[in-house]
């Protein structure tokens, strides 16, 4: 009971002359009525109060610093000394026992404790000292030199472009620079397409000595690499979207006995080409001199250079319908014609350079060189005949003319 309730039932101050006559029997009461009530009952719940607030979490203390293992040793008043520091805790053994190492251990309270009894001494760690550094290695010895090698060098063969030579020393290795096909090249001169080289410049290409190329004209370049060929290069120029020599094939085979010259002159191969007869033109049998061949004009190699192809008549004609009218004039070389009485010369519109290489008859003897051109197509007539093309100093046109398969005319390749 409260000292409050005490006072009040059982204060001997009166206030009034109502508490002193009213409640005077009242002590004696109540003390009934609570043993009584505090025996048989309970009385009501009391109201519970407001919670209260919650205090703001505490600051996390700073990390502690790292103990180090204490140095334990005996003083000579008989003490356990903690790093040189007097725990006042006896040094006692066990009885009976050998003495032993003692149990030491750090308490809640952050003391030193011995075999479980509590020295007093916090067990606070000292920071350790730098290691020293250790003595610096001694140097290795140098190594030995190694011996010298022999020197290289690496450079384009002298004797052809197409190589490179390395020299080690004495030793001395060759390698191709580039390949087409088995023919080793120079890329810097040549490109290879279609298996066949050309020239990357139409400079670098064969010239006449005469001067009848047109130089407004961008020339392409083919390089013969046949054996027989003698690595000859034929310039190229495109006319109605085919490709054709812009000049006369000089092709004698491996032999040497494929066409002749005119004349048997080899400065004339060396201005108008060779002259060919048909089935030299073709590359097949001379027995087709006289009978039919029967076989397609179409994409015929024949004795064009691989890639290549002997004009058919639907060629030729190709070519003249993209030249237009006066296509001979238009397609004759500007020089290199007989320029007498009658002279219609060329104006060499489109690059084709057409030259008068004249002919060679069914009997063996030449014919009109300086005033006509002949060239063969690849198209069949008859037996004895075949399709070709020719162009004459006094004429602007090109005729259309078919001849004896045993005549030996010129030969220009094409492709597409």
């Amino acid at each position: 009971m409260s000292k409050f309730f005490f006072d009040l039932l059982f204060s001997v101050k009166r206030r009034s002359f109502f508490f002193s006559s009213f409640f005077r029997p009242l002590p004696l009461l109540c003390l009934i009525l609570f043993s009584f009530v505090f025996i048989s009952c309970t009385g009501d719940d009391g109201i519970t109060g407001p919670q209260g607030i919650q205090g703001e979490p505490g600051i996390d203390g700073t990390d502690g610093v790292d103990g180090t293992t204490p140095v334990v040793t005996i003083g000579t008043n008989g003490n356990w000394f903690i790093n040189g520091e007097d725990s006042g805790v006896k040094a006692h053994g066990l009885a009976g026992a050998d003495g032993a190492m003692p149990a030491i251990t750090i308490g809640a309270n952050g003391n030193w404790f011995i075999n479980g009894e509590d020295t007093g001494v916090k067990a606070t760690g000292e920071g350790s000292s730098q290691g020293s550094k250790g003595d610096k290695g001694d140097k290795g010895d140098k190594g030995d030199k190694g011996d010298g090698g022999d020197g290289c060098s690496v450079a384009t063969d002298t004797e052809d472009s197409a190589y490179l030579v390395m020299t080690c020393g004495t030793t001395t290795e060759k390698w191709a620079k580039a390949m087409c096909g088995a023919v080793a090249y120079d890329p810097e001169k040549k490109v290879c397409r279609r298996g066949q080289l050309e020239d990357i410049e139409a400079g670098q290409c064969s010239v006449d000595g005469h001067g009848h190329f047109n130089p407004d004209i961008p020339y392409g370049c083919f390089t013969d690499t046949r054996a027989g060929a003698n690595n000859q290069s034929y310039r190229t120029v495109v006319i109605g979207g085919k490709t054709w020599f812009a000049e006369n094939l000089n092709f004698a085979g491996s032999s040497g006995d494929i066409g002749v010259c005119y004349l048997s002159s080899p400065d004339s191969c060396a201005k108008y080409g060779r002259l060919y007869k048909w089935h030299e033109a073709m590359a097949i049998s001379s027995t087709y001199e006289s009978s039919w061949w029967s076989g397609s004009d179409v994409d015929h190699q024949g004795v064009c250079p691989a890639g290549w192809r002997v004009p058919s008549d639907a060629d030729w004609t190709a070519l003249t319908a993209a030249v237009g009218s006066t296509a001979g004039t238009k397609l004759k070389s500007v020089t290199g014609w007989f320029d007498g009485g009658g002279y219609i010369p060329g104006t060499d519109d489109f690059g084709f350079s057409a030259l008068p290489g004249g002919s060679r008859l069914t009997g063996g003897s030449f014919y009109n060189v300086g005033l006509n051109g002949y060239w063969w197509g690849a198209t069949e007539v008859g037996a004895f005949w075949a399709w070709g093309r020719g162009m004459d100093d006094g004429s602007g046109g090109v005729d259309h003319w078919y001849d004896g398969k045993a005549g030996s005319f010129s030969l220009r390749c094409v492709r597409d």
